[in-house]
């Protein structure tokens, strides 16, 4: 069981949000995902989850951060900052916000509303 960040308060944010394998419990409730966690934070009313990079694609690129709301409905996946087939997410980072660190490293901000990538910065 992996412990989780609050990057806000939320309905989810006050009960207790910890993941294990593929799976996402919400204080009493738990759903499945579509491939393994590796990392998971709430924003807002958002459940936003990174997929282990391992687990997806390698002949294209694996769009692995996905928000659900506490329910367990999929709400959006993320947009990444490149193009590249080897690009994925890789943490979420502390702070305000959602940020994630990308494989490729950027430092992104995504919209936990919607997934859509709100600042990428390119770091060496």
């Amino acid at each position: 069981m992996a412990t989780v960040r609050s990057a806000g308060r939320s309905r989810a944010a006050t009960g207790q949000v910890r993941f294990e394998g593929d799976r996402v419990f919400v204080g009493d409730e738990s759903w499945r995902t579509t491939f393994p966690i590796v990392d998971l934070r709430v924003a807002g009313d958002t459940v936003a989850v990174i997929y282990d990079h391992i687990a997806g694609p390698n002949w294209h690129q694996f769009r692995n951060l996905e928000g659900y709301s506490p329910d367990g409905r999929r709400l959006w996946t993320a947009e990444h900052p490149t193009a590249e087939t080897a690009d994925s997410y890789v943490s979420f980072m502390d702070g305000d916000g959602l940020v994630a660190w990308n494989y490729a490293r950027y430092v992104c901000t995504i919209d936990p509303a919607t997934g859509r990538l709100l600042s990428a910065t390119h770091t060496t």
